[in-house]
């Protein structure tokens, strides 16, 4: 064949992405994202595979409904022009200046403390 049909495709790099712990006899398992060392639930792997599987399937619509939806807060830009060398001397400046406070406190202490009598 020239061209192949359409397909999809998804690779996963870890095996233990959808693992459950099983008990010893094998008479019972957790819940897929279950955390037993931090006694909770955890989403992120069970929602990639709901949503792997959709994908797989052609089911794109119901992966939009699940989804998140994310705000951006955008920023005055009046304010941002006019506050910018204020932020950006407070950025570069008082890093520096606590560093030497900071040191220069640490040097008083230790000359007081370890001061020949």
């Amino acid at each position: 064949k020239e061209k192949s049909q359409f397909t999809r495709m998804l690779v996963v790099a870890d095996g233990d992405v959808a693992r459950n712990e099983v008990s010893p006899d094998g008479r019972k398992f957790t819940e897929l994202g279950w955390d037993p060392v931090m006694r909770r639930q955890l989403y992120g792997n069970r929602e990639f595979l709901i949503n792997s599987m959709n994908y797989l399937m052609g089911d794109e619509s119901l992966i939009n409904v699940r989804s998140r939806s994310i705000r951006l807060r955008k920023l005055d830009s009046e304010r941002i022009v006019s506050e910018r060398g204020l932020w950006q001397t407070a950025n570069i400046a008082l890093p520096v200046i606590l560093t030497l406070l900071f040191g220069l406190l640490q040097w008083t202490w230790r000359r007081r403390k370890y001061a020949r009598k």
